[in-house]
């Protein structure tokens, strides 16, 4: 499951301010540029800059659902949080 999405490439952007205070633009910047390269994607890593405002697949569809069939059936009440960023 782990692995079930990968591609022979992975691309990532990091950025740093000098200063205290971030703009609006500084928050946003590896978000939009990681979107504006999207089309050339397969999915995103769990650990990519922002799963809440870039959701991605991160798993093979049929890996992501048994994953959820087995997440009903062992935390029927959902007592674990299910994974940020989860794409439609």
């Amino acid at each position: 499951m782990a692995f079930s999405l990968e591609a022979r490439t992975y691309l990532a952007l990091y950025g740093g301010l000098r200063g205290m205070a971030a703009s609006p633009a500084d928050e946003n910047w590896a978000t939009d540029h990681m979107r504006a390269l999207q089309a050339h994607s397969i999915g995103i890593q769990l650990a990519d800059e922002n799963l809440g405002r870039r959701p991605m697949p991160f798993m093979a569809p049929a890996n992501l659902a048994r994953l959820d069939a087995l997440r009903a059936n062992y935390d029927p009440e959902s007592r674990f949080n299910p994974y940020m960023g989860r794409a439609s």
